[in-house]
Formats: C-alpha cells, sequence, structure tokens
C-alpha cells in the first residue's frame, strides 16, 4: 500500500508454542538488498523427519518465487528461490542452481519456480527433491519453444546441484513438462507421486503420477479422479499408508477430497458434506486415542473429517447402514447395506420448516428414515455408488416455486454409463402430488445452464425409480463413466395453509 518494499515482513515465520506466536524465520545470509519482499510468496518447507535440535527440526528448505532479471539477454538470478537452514531456521542460505530459464523479448524472463520440496533419506542418501512450475507461461506466445527446463529436479547434495528427472511425465507437444503442483512420498513403501497440470494454469483434468525408482521414471497413477487439477497431496504414514489428493473442480465437474490405499487398483472420492471446486491444502491429526480427523483447505474455510469405518466405500458409515429397516437391508434383498458397494441406506432430515408447529421441539425428526439407493442387476450394472448423503438445500440455488419435504439427495456412481436407482423413504409420507426434480446443468458442461429440473420418475409407494445416465441433462459431472445426481420429490408452494388454492 504504498510503503518502500524494505519495511515488509518476509513469507516465512515460525512458531514454538503451537501457534500462540509467531516470529519471522526468513533471516536470509547474506541480506536481500531488495528488502524481503524480494522472496516473493513462499510455497513450501521441506524438512528431515526425526532430525531436532533442542526439540526443533534443526534441518529445514523453502521454496520461494525468488527472482530472476533480464539486463541483457541472459537471465541472472538476483534473488534465490531455495534456501537450507542447519539450525532450526534461526539463519538461511542459499541452495539455488536451479536453471535460469531464458530472456523473452518485451516480455522479461521465463523460469522454473519450485512450487513444492520434498526430503527424505534413502539407503544413506539424502534426496531432495523440487517440483516446478512457470509462472507466466503463455502457450500463445510461442514460448513453448523456447525449450525452458521444468518439471520434477533431483538434488543428493543439499541442494547444491540438481539434476532434472522427468522421464514419463507428460509434456505438451513442443517438449515443455507440465508443472508440478505437489509431491508426496510413501515411506513404507518408497513410492514418489507427482500431480501436475499443463503449464500456463489452463484448466484441465487432474493429473498424478507415480515413480517406484526415486524419480528415473513415472507412471500414470490417476485412474478414477475426477475433477480438474490436484493441488496437495498427503500420504497418512504412520497410519496406514493412505494416499490422499486434493482435487479443483468446477461446478460441472466437481473436485474434492479422493484416498487410494497402497496397492488399491482406484480412486474412492471422501466428500460428504464438501464444498465442490476448492480442495487445496490437506492436513491429518491423529489423536492418541480414538479415529484420525483429515483437514482440507478450500476457499470457505477449513474442513475437518473423522471418517468411520465404511466397508464398502459408499459414504455412509457401518453404523449408519445399520440403521436401515430390517436389521440393516434396507432394500430388503437379504444382505446386508454395509457388504454392498452399489447400496447405501442413510438417515435424512426433512425439512423442518414443512413439518408443521406439532414437531416443534420433537428432535426425533431430524433422523427418523433412511433411504436406499440400488442400481438393478441386469446389463452392465453400476457396482459402485459414491458419497451417499443430503446436502444442505441452502448450499443450492433456490428452487422458486417448489419445496422439498423429505430435503435432497446426493450420490454419484462410478465406472458405468447408466443405473436404475431406486430411493425409498422408509419414513416419510411424501404427498400424493409430490413431482422429482434434480439439479444440474440443462448442457453437460455448461455451468451457465445449472438449475433445477423436472424429471420423469415411477412412484411406487414411498419408493423412487429414477433412470439416469452419463452425460445426459442434469448430469453434473461432465467426466465420461461417471454421473452425479442430486435431486429429491418436490411439491408447489401452497398459498393457504390448509391446503385449498383459489385463483
Amino acid at each position: 500500500h504504498g510503503l518502500p518494499e524494505s519495511s515488509y515482513q518476509g513469507g516465512l515465520s515460525v512458531s514454538t508454542d503451537g501457534g500462540l506466536s509467531w516470529a519471522r524465520a526468513d533471516t536470509l545470509d547474506p541480506p536481500l538488498s531488495q528488502g524481503p519482499a524480494a522472496l516473493g510468496e513462499v510455497h513450501d518447507v521441506a524438512f528431515a523427519q526425526g532430525d531436532a535440535l533442542q526439540g526443533r527440526t534443526s534441518h529445514l528448505f523453502f521454496a520461494a518465487d525468488g527472482r530472476i532479471a533480464c539486463p541483457v539477454d541472459t537471465p541472472v538470478l538476483l534473488v534465490p528461490r531455495i534456501w537450507a537452514s542447519s539450525d532450526s531456521a534461526s539463519t538461511w542460505q542459499p541452495r539455488d542452481t536451479l536453471p535460469t530459464g531464458v530472456c523473452r523479448p518485451d516480455l522479461g524472463p521465463l523460469y522454473p519456480v519450485p512450487q513444492s520440496l520434498l526430503w527424505f533419506d534413502d539407503s544413506g542418501t539424502t534426496h531432495l527433491f523440487a517440483g516446478t512450475t512457470l509462472p507466466g507461461f503463455c502457450d500463445l506466445c510461442a514460448d513453448g519453444d523456447l525449450g525452458v527446463p521444468n518439471g520434477v529436479f533431483l538434488s543428493t547434495d543439499g541442494g547444491a546441484t540438481w539434476q532434472p528427472r522427468n522421464v514419463g511425465l507428460p509434456t505438451l507437444p513442443d517438449g515443455v513438462v507440465y508443472d508440478v503442483l505437489a509431491l508426496a512420498r510413501n515411506p513404507s513403501w518408497g513410492d514418489l507421486y507427482a500431480a501436475l497440470a499443463p503449464p500456463g494454469d489452463s484448466p484441465g483434468r487432474a493429473h498424478l503420477y507415480r515413480s517406484l525408482d526415486n524419480g528415473l521414471s513415472w507412471a500414470l497413477y490417476d485412474e478414477d479422479l475426477s475433477g480438474d487439477r490436484v493441488r496437495a497431496l498427503l500420504v497418512d504414514e504412520p497410519g496406514g499408508g493412505r494416499l490422499f489428493a486434493a482435487v479443483d473442480g468446477s461446478p460441472t465437474n466437481p473436485g474434492g477430497v479422493f484416498v487410494r490405499p497402497e496397492g488399491a487398483p482406484g480412486w474412492t472420492s471422501i466428500n460428504i458434506g464438501l464444498p465442490p471446486d476448492s480442495a487445496r491444502a490437506l492436513a491429518i491429526s491423529t489423536p492418541d486415542f480414538g479415529l484420525p480427523t483429515l483437514h482440507v483447505g478450500t476457499d470457505q474455510g477449513v474442513w475437518s473429517l473423522t471418517k468411520n469405518p465404511d466397508s464398502d466405500s459408499d459414504g455412509p458409515s457401518n453404523d449408519e447402514e445399520n440403521l436401515a429397516p430390517n436389521g440393516g437391508d434396507g432394500n430388503a434383498d437379504a444382505i446386508d447395506d454395509n457388504n454392498q458397494p452399489d447400496v447405501a441406506s442413510i438417515v435424512y432430515a426433512p425439512d423442518p420448516a414443512l413439518q408443521g408447529k406439532a414437531s416443534e421441539g420433537a428432535a426425533k425428526r431430524a433422523t427418523i428414515g433412511n433411504i436406499n439407493l440400488r442400481a438393478p442387476k441386469g446389463g452392465t450394472p453400476c457396482t459402485q455408488v459414491l458419497d451417499v448423503h443430503q446436502p444442505p438445500l441452502e448450499s443450492l440455488r433456490e428452487d422458486t416455486g417448489f419445496q422439498y419435504p423429505a430435503g435432497v439427495f446426493r450420490f454419484e456412481f462410478e465406472n458405468c454409463s447408466q443405473a436404475f436407482v431406486e430411493l425409498i423413504l422408509h419414513d416419510d409420507e411424501i404427498p400424493s402430488v409430490a413431482t422429482f426434480r434434480r439439479f444440474g446443468p440443462e448442457i453437460v458442461g455448461d455451468p451457465l445452464s445449472i438449475g433445477w429440473q423436472p424429471m420423469s420418475a415411477v412412484r411406487i409407494g414411498n419408493s423412487w425409480r429414477l433412470d439416469l445416465s452419463d452425460n445426459e441433462s442434469g448430469d453434473l459431472r461432465s467426466d465420461t463413466g461417471r454421473f452425479l445426481f442430486i435431486g429429491g420429490p418436490a411439491v408447489d408452494f401452497e398459498i393457504f395453509s390448509d391446503g385449498f388454492e383459489s385463483f
């Protein structure tokens, strides 16, 4: 706000009391003549596990924007991008011999910026990985023809020298390696993971790669991931070796959080109650007693999930599905719902505004029923339903003229193109005049056409049977082979409380 650059504080701070207070931690050596703000944004910090000095981690690295200039036609490093400390962040020294990029006529320098760091020891060798991006990359300006190095780099000498490790990673047609947004490692198995996106920050589907040889080669690892780009990766070691991915999305192809245990064939979505399109950061807390909690940073704050056992990965926990009628067999097929990945029973909350004054203070009205979603046999059945839950109506656009006595329901099927789904409201009485409506885009993939739409449904008592297809009008998932549904039984607003209408 008009202050000289030298007056700004730097981008790295440290707390020694659990976050109650913070102090500057970017005391660089030598100090930056351009002021601490010359570092730019600090993107990531890496440290050695189990390495402590007086109770604090002693060896650390951090990655920042740094600064490269083009006084003539040769890029010159003015502010290093990677820094190292061996005394618990008391002092820092530069460790930046990464490529300095190129000078573009009239556009200034184009150079790789380390976005993510990963440090570990393997067989007595310390490995420091840096994943870089190309800020300001312009494909239409022929930046791809300049041959700027990008991608994954490795140092085995504490950052003194760096070598590219990009064999198998995707590139643009002109050979530019994709931006690396996140890195992670499973210490139990030794697997490395890299999340990538096309340079230039253009939207695109999730790209995730795995290496089994410390980055010498990479292979695709993003089967069943949906959404746009992977923004963060996390391995819950110690705790099971599961890999979590936070994925960006869009209104017609939501992202969220996905999990993949080591050795599993694909990814499972865990997004119940999470705002779409905005998963950007991940952390996990493991208490001394009880289940671990996963924390997700979004553009609507931090959200947390304590995941209870869910044998069939459909969203509701085993305990919740056991509350279904018939002793946990909501669809009465003689199989417990918690053992069927294509069946999910949940406790649902009817709209309290539509239950009448007689229900005020009756707490059980919010948890009196279950729903059941069933993909019938025949043809190629959908074998997995995901994230079955009831989103709050206020989180969706208003459906003018309609009320939803039982609320609305959200679920997603993967690896199939069509399903006949049965929705059973076991304990609710829905008016006979009710129709079924869904929330989604009228034109698949077009966010401007999202809204409420009528749909055909066969009603038998409190059972609603829906014929759903991939990429039909109303499908909230533009990916092929998955379809995302939000909807429920709706009734017109009543003008008079006694139900008698007049014109």
